[in-house]
């Protein structure tokens, strides 16, 4: 049978006391593999914390591997709790959940959880033979090239390969019109360098990318949110924004959005343009996702010919 005291007058929040006290036990062994430990309403009643602190402890030393929940059953010291303690993490606590502690705590390599709002994909879905295969190749074939300095827009007979990619999603951009970037988040760097200064305002999918919020942070630029809806941006709230700050430019994905797996519809996707040119902002499309989006799919880039469009891709997602 657990043991818990609370201690309400110690700071410390009582999830993470009944959480802590519980895997100390099971670490020490005074809990055994396959012991049932009380019911959320037992455990509650007899310590006279709530049900909702027992419920998020216990669902904390689930994701931990700690207890085992056994539907219809109740809850179980798991059944090797030895290999937990390596797993184990700081407890979160009352941590302010900002863009420095996901930057923080978004790269660790952690198997036992899912970075659901990171927009990864699968390691093994990666073809990194193919790309192993192609690095070593082009090794051997212009070897001294890659010592040598390049153009600052990139590779050139990249940059005509990219063209005819782009004229298959009907986006017309000769090669002095592409620049390569060591990704995608190098080249939203950029952009928000060359058309925003320190203390100006920028317009963003809200939700969005927590490391593209905190690179505008850290040139001093605003983010401000446009509510997502499931088909695109909330065009209320674009225009709404756009006459209240009078931004400069709206970064947005159209499809596959992070983290919402939304996509733009084309009614909205031809509204954003128009907003755009009626309040004279440009528009950023993050199109990271594309080649796995489902044909068909309107982009900003090709419905406005790059007129107020600065279109971004990446290979990040589909090499």
């Amino acid at each position: 049978m657990p043991s818990f005291t609370p201690d309400p007058n110690s700071g410390v929040p009582l999830v993470r006391q009944f959480y802590e006290q519980l895997a100390a036990q099971i670490d020490k062994g005074q809990l055994k593999p396959g012991s049932k430990l009380p019911s959320v309403r037992q455990q509650a009643r007899e310590t006279g914390v709530s049900t909702m602190t027992i419920t998020n402890a216990y669902a904390r030393l689930v994701a931990e591997h700690y207890v085992e929940a056994w539907p219809g059953s109740g809850y179980y010291v798991a059944s090797a709790p030895a290999q937990t303690q390596a797993r184990r993490k700081p407890f979160v606590g009352r941590t302010s959940v900002d863009s420095l502690w996901l930057l923080r705590r978004v790269y660790e390599d952690d198997s036992t959880l899912l970075n659901a709002g990171c927009g990864w994909i699968r390691p093994d879905w990666l073809h990194i033979d193919g790309v192993r295969h192609a690095l070593a190749s082009l090794a051997r074939k212009n070897a001294a090239g890659l010592a040598n300095y390049g153009t600052p827009q990139g590779y050139l007979p990249l940059r005509q390969h990219l063209e005819s990619l782009l004229a298959q999603r009907a986006i017309e951009a000769p090669p002095h019109q592409i620049v390569l970037t060591h990704g995608a988040s190098q080249a939203l760097d950029i952009v928000a360098r060359a058309l925003l200064q320190p203390r100006e305002i920028a317009l963003v999918d809200s939700p969005g990318s927590t490391n593209f919020f905190a690179t505008l942070r850290a040139q001093g630029v605003r983010p401000v949110g446009v509510a997502r809806r499931v088909d695109g941006p909330d065009l209320q709230a674009l225009e709404a924004l756009a006459q209240r700050h009078r931004p400069k430019v709206f970064f947005t994905t159209l499809h596959l959005h992070n983290p919402t797996g939304s996509s733009c519809s084309p009614t909205v996707a031809y509204q954003i343009l128009r907003l755009a040119e009626q309040y004279g902002f440009h528009v950023v499309e993050n199109d990271v996702m594309a080649g796995l989006e489902p044909s068909g799919l309107p982009n900003l880039a090709s419905l406005g010919q790059l007129d107020r469009v600065i279109y971004i891709g990446s290979f990040g997602k589909t090499i």
